[in-house]
């Protein structure tokens, strides 16, 4: 018999505004961003399955938030900045709309929280992706 899990964008969506304000916070001490980094990347790394479908832009945010952090590239927006930040809280966050210890389906609101926040700050991930090609 198979638990059905309800999806509450209401629920997740809060629980976002809630990374956000503290993602606000964060963004101004740079040693607590890239303890954020390093602690979605382990996150990231140990679940990639279930983020298989943000996987590649998930990357991409890892490295615009390191090359940020580091000052190599500071050509994006605070906001972008603070969206990901957001982002990355809430795949931190194990206990979200839907609790991250769930088979099958934990992750489920983390892609989407994440999806929607590649989707906004798309525009300057394909900045920094050419900046970085450059660069090379």
């Amino acid at each position: 018999m198979s638990k059905k899990v309800k999806f509450n964008e209401a629920q997740m969506a809060s629980k976002f505004n809630n990374s956000k304000s503290q993602a606000k916070r964060i963004v101004q001490d740079k040693s607590r961003v890239q303890d954020t980094l390093y602690r979605a990347m382990d996150i990231a790394d140990e679940f990639q399955g279930p983020l298989a479908k943000v996987w590649s832009n998930l990357g991409l945010m890892f490295q615009v938030l390191g090359d940020w952090t580091s000052g190599r590239y500071t050509a994006i927006p605070t906001g972008a900045i603070v969206g990901i930040i957001a982002g990355l809280l809430y795949l931190i966050m194990p206990v979200d709309a839907i609790p991250d210890f769930i088979p099958g389906f934990g992750y489920v609101d983390d892609v989407a929280v994440l999806g929607w926040v590649i989707d906004q700050v798309s525009k300057d991930l394909m900045i920094y992706k050419k900046w970085r090609k450059n660069t090379r």
